[in-house]
């Protein structure tokens, strides 16, 4: 199946569109859907000069998004300074469309992105049981570099890195 596929970063403000429906795509109960829905809200009210927010969509429905954080990512500045590192955060597949390299291509636009604004370094944290997206990660050139405690006492958040060189973008 091909997906006619639209690269779109949303500017300040936006409306979280129909952006819950990639949590939905997965067993969630309400509350965690309403949970999801205000972090979202969140993000998407501090899109500005710190995050960039980037949708890829099929024309009618999101199929996956990605934040770069300039700086203030939790208010550590080996994982966002404010001038060559930056932070990724939230790449979130739709369920249906995993696997078919939407992820990877997420990366590697804003990696080109990156580039774009000077960024040298781009890290991200993921949950030590999501072995899907570790593997996506490493294929895509990041590595382990710190690993800190997770959302619960069994769980740890690897940190994870990966230099990137110059713009490849075009036009």
């Amino acid at each position: 199946m091909t997906i006619n596929t639209a690269w779109k970063s949303l500017p300040e403000g936006s409306p979280d569109h129909d952006l819950v429906s990639l949590f939905a795509s997965y067993p969630h109960t309400s509350a965690e859907l309403e949970g999801y829905r205000r972090q979202l809200a969140y993000e998407m009210g501090h899109i500005g000069a710190h995050r960039e927010f980037y949708l890829l969509y099929d024309g009618q429905a999101p199929l996956a998004t990605i934040q770069l954080l300039l700086n203030h990512a939790d208010n550590d500045p080996e994982l966002a300074n404010g001038q060559d590192i930056a932070h990724l955060h939230a790449l979130r597949v739709h369920c249906e469309h995993q696997g078919k390299g939407l992820g990877a291509a997420m990366l590697a636009r804003i990696e080109d992105r990156s580039r774009q604004l000077g960024i040298t370094t781009l890290t991200l944290g993921v949950d030590d049981w999501n072995h899907r997206a570790i593997a996506l990660y490493k294929r895509c050139g990041f590595d382990v570099f710190k690993t800190e405690e997770g959302r619960t006492p069994d769980e740890a958040c690897l940190l994870m890195r990966k230099t990137i060189g110059e713009s490849t973008m075009r036009g």
